[in-house]
């Protein structure tokens, strides 16, 4: 009764496989289906063999937003239940500018596609979370689908089912490139202050995901000369690599890093050690000028080790022990009025608290324009506590706690708090200590229409001399000059209603408008600056979102008049800049 078992599955397999080292097998099974006794078997369902399917892969014009909800609602993979196994992976790197577009066949853009190195796909399989044999499920998909997200050199990318046979899937990864070798040309004003620099940087240097950086930079504090190298996924592990080194006009910068991260949720060991040390002017600002200056030298180092239960009932609990190394030492200049803030030393060990839900949609136009966006939407929480008992005991804390409080279609609020500071344990007084409350409510009107709130609070506790808290161009405040207002704490409020069109300029931008209204207030908590009161100013603006490049860079382009006038201020102000989001 052995045959009647084999029949059905091994005349399938004979038909599957055409190599030369199957022929005796398909003779066999030839012999088999030829035996009256066992011509006829009972077909069992659950065993019947699938037919084999022909990998079409997925066009150069493929819309990554087509199976997302805009608001992150919904399913964005097919069904995994977490008993299949991966049997190929196929690995689909789109191009850059997509032929069968007539808006992008052209011989300019076929030339950009030709010359750029493609990305190399180990790199690609380097950063997933799964292999061929794995079992794999739909969390593990759309995480690998984040991870890939995240790099600076793929504009966007997913994973979907390709085929299915009973318990083996077989996936397609699709990373839709970016052009990355990006001239730094940087011309930018925002509130009177221009700033301005050349260079280059490639996110994706010779198709191995590593970053190179070189640049010259002048902005309004200080000018520039950097080389940046990040790679994270070092020789094809997950270890990252960092070393950036910049000369400046008013010091230098070396920040060296080599660390293995928390790289997913379910990672259960991580380490790192990272050596900084800067030199610099901190500048003290009123009424959009400088007044004042301190020269400081930073030195510090960091080593940590990490663990985790990994991923337990939907939630990651971590913890981190370190210790770290920290040396202020601050000097006059001609420029420097009143008192030096005092010299610092920290050395102390330190534990970090993470706990991270997971909780995650893919939404889109909310804060890009036409393209896909994670959103977290668990609760996160980060918290550190370090004791230092060199020169003063100090107990040293920060950390960050994220929150989505509301979530559905159409409607989008999140809550982000940042806190850092020193106890100082012998007068039993906060010092150098900073909260900042971030809200921010979507509220989609139409499919192309919506009405964004956002409300920034900042306090600090006997802050230290050389830091302040601004408002005014690029901190907000964009009917004013920038840095205009100074002081020891602030609000400030924003509305903007955002269009998001489908119009893309030459193919390479991706094109909304805003209106905006800002209203703020910056409390002196006697700081040696200017009081200006409320203010308020509003505007317009346009987006411009690169599609062709790396995430993360919207141009934005506004114009703001000022609806209180304040002395000093004459006219309106044009801000032109580069930013994460809209």
């Amino acid at each position: 009764m052995i045959f009647p078992a084999l029949h059905s599955h091994s005349v399938t397999s004979c038909y599957r496989h055409g190599s030369v080292k199957y022929h005796l097998a398909a003779l066999i099974c030839g012999l088999i289906a030829a035996t009256p006794a066992l011509a006829e078997p009972v077909q069992d369902p659950a065993t019947d063999s699938c037919e084999q399917s022909v990998y079409v892969p997925a066009p150069a014009g493929y819309d990554f937003t087509a199976r997302v909800d805009r608001w992150g609602q919904g399913n964005t993979l097919p069904d995994l239940t977490g008993q299949e196994h991966v049997g190929k992976v196929y690995i689909n790197t789109l191009p850059i500018f997509d032929p069968a577009d007539d808006d992008e066949n052209n011989a300019l853009y076929l030339f950009a596609n030709r010359i750029h190195p493609d990305t190399r796909p180990v790199v690609i399989k380097d950063l997933i979370l799964f292999r061929e044999g794995d079992v794999i499920d739909k969390r593990t998909a759309e995480e690998s689908e984040r991870i890939l997200r995240s790099q600076a050199f793929l504009t966007d990318a997913a994973i979907r089912v390709v085929s299915r046979c009973h318990n083996a899937v077989d996936l397609e990864v699709i990373a839709k490139q970016s052009w990355t070798l990006v001239p730094e040309i940087k011309a930018k004003t925002s509130g009177g202050k221009s700033e301005s620099g050349f260079g280059f940087h490639d996110s994706n240097f010779l198709g191995m995901g590593s970053r190179i950086a070189v640049a010259y930079a002048r902005d309004i504090e200080r000018n520039r000369i950097l080389l940046h190298y990040d790679d994270g996924n070092f020789r094809g592990t997950r270890h990252a690599l960092k070393a950036h080194f910049e000369q400046n006009s008013d010091g230098f910068l070396r920040d060296v890093g080599y660390s293995l991260p928390f790289y997913a949720l379910d990672t259960t060991n991580a380490w790192g050690v990272n050596v900084r040390s800067k030199k610099a002017l901190d500048y003290q600002w009123d009424l959009g000028e400088e007044v004042h200056d301190v020269q400081s030298q930073r030195k510090g180092i960091d080593a940590w080790i990490g663990t985790s239960r990994g991923l337990e009932d939907g939630v990651a609990h971590r913890r981190i022990y370190g210790i770290a190394y920290e040396d202020n030492v601050f000097t006059a200049t001609p420029n420097t009025f009143g008192s030096l803030p005092p010299d610092r030393r920290l050395i102390y060990p330190y534990i970090e608290f993470q706990r991270i839900e997971d909780e995650y949609g893919v939404g889109y136009n909310i804060n890009q324009i036409h393209r896909t966006e994670d959103l977290q939407l668990g609760r996160a929480l980060r918290a550190r506590f370090g004791l230092s008992v060199v020169d003063d005991p100090w107990l040293v804390f920060e950390g960050r706690y994220f929150d989505t409080l509301r979530t559905r279609s159409r409607k989008l609020f999140q809550a982000e708090l940042n806190w850092s500071g020193r106890w100082n344990l012998s007068n039993r007084k906060v010092e150098d200590t900073r909260i900042d409350l971030n809200l921010d409510y979507h509220l989609g009107q139409t499919d192309d229409r919506t009405l964004y709130l956002g409300l920034n609070v900042t306090d600090t506790w006997n802050l230290s001399v050389e830091k302040q808290v601004l408002l005014g161009g690029s901190n907000g405040m964009r009917g004013y000059p920038a840095n205009f207002a100074a002081g020891r704490a602030s609000y400030r409020f924003t509305a903007e209603e955002r269009l998001f069109t489908d119009y893309s300029l030459f193919a390479l931008f991706n094109v909304g408008f805003v209106a905006f209204l800002d209203a703020g207030q910056v409390w002196q908590k006697g700081a040696p600056t200017t009081d200006v009161g409320f203010l308020s100013d509003a505007g317009l603006g346009i987006r411009l979102v690169p599609s062709k490049t790396e995430k993360l860079r919207v141009i934005h382009i506004d114009f703001g008049y000022p609806i209180r006038k304040v002395d000093g201020v004459t006219g309106g102000q044009i801000l032109v800049e580069v930013k994460g989001t809209l």
